[in-house]
C-alpha cells in the first residue's frame, strides 16, 4: 500500500480490502464449483459404501497433489514480487515523508 501511497499520493486501503474481498469471492466460488467436478471426474458415487479404487486414488490426489502444486504456484508467484524489510521500511519513510509534507502545506496555506 505505500508503494501506491508513495507514486499516487493517495491511501488506497478501500480499493485494496474490496478487491481482496471479490477474488476471495470469486476463488470460494471456483473451488465450491471445481469440487463437483472432480468428483465426477473421479468417479465418486453419492450415498456408495464403497468407493472404487480409482475414485479412493482420486480423491488422495485432489486433497493431497493438488493443494501442493497450487501451493508451489502461489510461491512462485509471490517471488515474483519481492519486498524486503529494508524496501519496505524505505517506502514506509517516504510515505511518512510525504504526508508530513502535505499537512505542512496545509497549515502554511491556512
Amino acid at each position: 500500500m505505500e508503494a501506491l501511497e508513495v507514486d499516487s499520493g493517495e491511501r488506497q486501503e478501500g480499493v485494496f480490502g474490496g478487491v481482496m474481498n471479490l477474488i476471495q469471492k470469486l476463488g470460494n466460488s471456483v473451488a465450491l464449483l471445481a469440487i463437483g467436478w472432480m468428483l465426477e471426474l473421479t468417479g465418486y458415487l453419492p450415498g456408495a459404501a464403497i468407493q472404487s479404487p480409482a475414485t479412493l486414488t482420486g480423491l488422495r490426489v485432489m486433497v493431497s497433489w493438488v493443494p501442493v502444486v497450487l501451493l508451489i504456484a502461489a510461491c512462485l508467484a509471490a517471488a515474483a514480487f519481492p519486498i524486503t524489510r529494508r524496501i519496505h521500511r524505505s517506502l514506509v519513510t517516504r510515505a511518512d515523508e510525504m504526508r508530513a509534507a502535505r499537512a505542512a502545506a496545509g497549515q502554511a496555506g491556512a
